[in-house]
């Protein structure tokens, strides 16, 4: 054991903070980039065509759900009307 190395310690150094004026560049060339993609987006009218699509998606759902309760109201009507002819 005496003879066992010791491990070797790193000390790591953290970068230098950048000054300020970095922060703000960096900033607002995001901010510019963010609003010059919200600009062509809606320029180009992908809002309109994503809410007419979400509310076609919506249309045929809820097509589907009363076709469904229409299926459920015949079903019961039709266990009623059975069930009536067979207890009497």
């Amino acid at each position: 054991m005496a003879d066992a190395k010791p491990v070797p310690t790193y000390a790591f150094k953290l970068p230098p903070a950048a000054p300020r004026s970095f922060y703000a560049k960096a900033f607002g060339i995001g901010f510019l980039v963010g609003a010059a993609l919200e600009f062509a987006v809606i320029k180009s009218n992908y809002y309109e065509v994503m809410r007419q699509s979400e509310a076609r998606r919506v249309a045929k759902e809820r097509m589907a759900l009363d076709e469904g309760l229409q299926l459920l109201e015949e079903f019961e009507k039709r266990k009623r009307e059975g069930t009536s002819t067979s207890s009497t």
